[in-house]
């Protein structure tokens, strides 16, 4: 009777340390989580910064500013996969088609997956990151940085068509 009651007392013990070792593995495999969103949208902005870069710093990029604004600053730019369109309100608007002049077609988004820098993960989670990054819109900001920045990024209407709008901010109240 004594040897059933200390088996019944060493597998309780038993039981209550897995029950406490798996809220461990459990809370660790959360900040390991945790660790992963961090460093996704760390990498998220790298990714998204550089491509801004590379469109703001680009002499393609001044090409097109210069072709769509050569009249006056357009009320709207239109950044499509195939052409950038800068209206105007009292003129006809300016086309830059990227097949005329040889510029390759933009992607609305695109996928990159990079190599996790952090080894803790277990097998759960999967060690390697997948990006979802912009282009248009990186290339929508780019214009607006060349244009003054007069035209509004804080909000860039991405259509279902994939057309990112750019807005002239307006300065004239009532």
């Amino acid at each position: 009777m004594g040897t059933i009651i200390i088996i019944g007392v060493i597998l309780v013990v038993i039981w209550i340390v897995t029950a406490i070792s798996d809220m461990v593995d459990e809370s660790s495999e959360k900040s390991r989580v945790e660790e992963y969103n961090a460093e996704f949208e760390k990498n998220q902005k790298k990714e998204q910064q550089k491509l801004y870069e590379k469109y703001l710093t680009s002499p393609l990029t001044a090409e097109i500013v210069n072709y769509i604004s050569a009249s006056d600053m357009p009320f709207e730019v239109q950044v499509w996969g195939d052409r950038i369109v800068s209206s105007y309100a009292n003129a006809p608007s300016i086309t830059y088609d990227f097949t005329a002049h040889r510029v390759p077609y933009v992607e609305i988004s695109k996928s990159v997956s990079k190599p996790s820098i952090n080894s803790n993960f277990s097998s759960k989670v999967h060690p390697t990151i997948f990006l979802h990054i912009y282009p248009r819109v990186e290339l929508a900001k780019a214009i607006s940085a060349l244009l003054s920045d007069r035209h509004n990024t804080d909000y860039f209407c991405v259509e279902g068509d994939g057309c990112v709008r750019l807005k002239l901010i307006p300065t004239n109240n009532f």
